[in-house]
């Protein structure tokens, strides 16, 4: 309980970017400072939770995205791959405890705006998870592309700081199944440290041309993966 000496809440500084323009994946980033840290178990829903639009139901445990900043106990970054949302108006909030379990809440509003026209939506997209997962040496990651056009596609892999480590895919692929293979290399060759690691799916969302030139939005989806060397 919160009956020891620590009765103050941690502090939230809450923000959500959408990035490139018709991306529906915003990404939220969220800065956290308590004195006496921040409760990452999830022992009675005591680490950090998103709930998305009000929904109590469908909540994301998102403390695997928190990390420490360096020689620090006290204050960190969350930055966590939303799913995917429609165009229009969102509220998200972010719930923490410290660990003296005190709770602190923050909500936010933002917009997802897709100009994309309903008949060049595909009918769906589907990112799996890798697998194996966690992995040491090479893992695969499944993807769907539902419709008849072909599409624009590209996979990325992101540390947990946003920075890209590598490109898998930029390509036209068809409607159907597919995937893609990471040996847990950089884009020079070089094998990158054990840790969490984002894969994303970006989606043109409109037919290809002839040259490969996409019109129309693009949808975005993530998803994490341990690598453990």
């Amino acid at each position: 309980d919160s009956s020891g000496t620590d009765n103050t809440p941690p502090q939230i500084n809450l923000s959500v970017t959408a990035g490139d323009s018709g991306e529906q994946s915003p990404i939220l980033i969220a800065e956290l400072f308590d004195a006496n840290g921040i409760n990452l178990s999830t022992w009675e829903d005591h680490d950090p939770m998103v709930f998305i639009d009000g929904n109590m139901q469908d909540t994301l445990h998102v403390g695997d995205f928190f990390y420490y900043s360096p020689e620090s106990f006290q204050n960190g970054t969350l930055r966590y791959p939303l799913p995917y949302l429609s165009s229009g108006g969102h509220t998200l909030t972010l719930k923490v405890h410290d660990t003296y379990n005190n709770p602190a809440s923050e909500t936010i509003s933002f917009v997802v705006d897709i100009k994309t026209p309903p008949e060049q939506i595909p009918d769906r997209i589907t990112l799996l998870q890798n697998y194996p997962n966690p992995f040491n040496s090479e893992t695969t990651i499944p993807f769907v592309l539902s419709g008849s056009r072909r599409f624009r596609v590209r996979m990325e892999i992101y540390n947990i700081l946003g920075q890209r480590v590598r490109s898998l895919l930029n390509t036209v692929l068809p409607g159907g199944e597919h995937s893609v293979r990471w040996d847990g290399r950089n884009d020079g060759g070089n094998p990158v440290a054990s840790g969490v690691y984002i894969y994303r799916l970006r989606v043109s969302s409109a037919a290809v041309k002839g040259n490969g030139a996409a019109r129309g939005g693009v949808y975005q989806f993530s998803r994490k993966m341990v690598l453990l060397r």
